[in-house]
């Protein structure tokens, strides 16, 4: 777990060092797929070491949903991966070369990393996505990362038995959910967890109002009473 923790944090701070110092160049090779149109209005990625792949995937409610993967330019065999399980928040994953946004820099940074493939998708609704990410629940968004966590193996570039999940925020948490069958389980080989959630969100709301009470000066037998309330709220 040390060796892998190590692996972790070099890998992120790699990708920090690397989104500050790779220019773009306008010989970067960036491949748009058809069936999804684009909707953003800035250029797509670009890196001079890298191709970068607008591809899409279909989630089980039909909506095309887009993806975007990364390789080195001069790779040579198959190549492990890291597979982004996003936010809770409906921004895109896709990251413009002026970005300032700290997952953004991460992601300039780990889509040039020689011994690495990255894979990324904008859930229903985000970026070019079709769907309503409002209107997206729990259970259709991991559906959907399923889908694209399927994918994978479509890419004769990745090795699709070296996957390393980083999530983010929200993907944090629900990152272990996106293999699903035992052999899926299997295909990973590490999970990275950044700004991720370890309970319910039960237990998480009761946690803050009882924290809440308690600072408004309630006695302990106050707090029990509206913790009461609370629980049947939540």
């Amino acid at each position: 777990m040390k060796l892998r923790a190590t692996i972790s944090i070099a890998i992120l701070l790699t990708s920090l060092v690397w989104a500050q110092k790779s220019p773009r160049l306008e010989s970067a090779m960036t491949v748009i797929e058809s069936t999804l149109p684009r909707k953003a209005k800035g250029h797509p990625e670009a890196y001079p070491n890298a191709i970068v792949m607008y591809d899409s995937v279909t989630a089980p409610d039909g909506k095309h949903l887009r993806t975007i993967i990364t390789k080195p330019r001069d790779a040579k065999g198959k190549l492990p991966v890291i597979f982004v399980a996003g936010w809770l928040s409906c921004d895109s994953v896709e990251a413009p070369a002026d970005t300032k946004d700290e997952s953004g820099l991460v992601f300039l940074g780990l889509a040039q990393l020689q011994e690495f493939a990255l894979f990324r998708m904008d859930k229903q609704g985000v970026g070019d996505s079709e769907g309503d990410c409002a209107e997206t629940d729990f259970e259709s968004e991991l559906t959907a990362y399923r889908a694209a966590f399927r994918a994978v193996k479509n890419y004769d570039f990745i090795d699709a038995n070296r996957i390393f999940i980083l999530g983010i925020s929200n993907g944090g948490g629900f990152a272990p959910l996106v293999p699903e069958s035992d052999a899926e389980q299997a295909q990973v080989r590490g999970y990275i967890s950044i700004g991720g959630w370890v309970k319910t969100w039960f237990e998480h709301m009761l946690e803050i109002e009882r924290r809440r009470f308690a600072l408004m000066g309630k006695s302990p037998g106050e707090v029990n009473d509206r913790m009461n309330g609370a629980a049947t709220l939540y």
